[in-house]
């Protein structure tokens, strides 16, 4: 049996690996969203300068954003702020707890599901992979916890 990511890597690695995940198919919706439109430069430049500037300009032009994919905006930017959230804390290298980790992974892939795009196949599963392995080690710590 092949050893589990979670096994292999630090949390805070895989968090980074997952908003990396995360910051490609955002980068890919935005760009989407965007070019019917008379695209300013420094967009595009936000857009593609890291996670961060990619959630500041959906944040920031998030009504446009709507009408160009209609999307459902206010849930996805409530998902934005939650990984926002978990990015700063990654940038000021926080550790990240086995639920926080599942956490992540789960709004990343609700994120895509809003998102209505095509995902490389290979994001998905490893966004997803980390999810399953995080709630498999949490239901064996649980089961173990509560023996006598």
């Amino acid at each position: 049996m092949m050893k589990s990511v979670l096994q292999t890597h630090s949390l805070r690695q895989i968090v980074g690996q997952l908003l990396d995940n995360c910051f490609e198919v955002l980068k890919a919706f935005l760009e989407q969203a965007i070019q019917h439109d008379e695209v300013q430069p420094e967009n595009i430049i936000q857009i593609n300068k890291d996670l961060m500037g990619a959630i500041s300009f959906y944040i920031s032009n998030y009504d446009f954003i709507q009408e160009q994919t209609h999307s459902n905006s206010k849930f996805l930017r409530n998902l934005l702020f939650e990984i926002k959230h978990y990015r700063n804390n990654w940038a000021h290298s926080q550790d990240f707890s086995l639920r926080e980790v599942h956490r992540i992974a789960d709004t990343i892939l609700l994120m895509f599901d809003e998102l209505s795009l095509n995902i490389s196949n290979e994001v998905y599963l490893f966004v997803n992979q980390i999810r399953m392995e995080s709630i498999q080690i949490m239901s064996l710590q649980l089961q173990q916890s509560q023996k006598y």
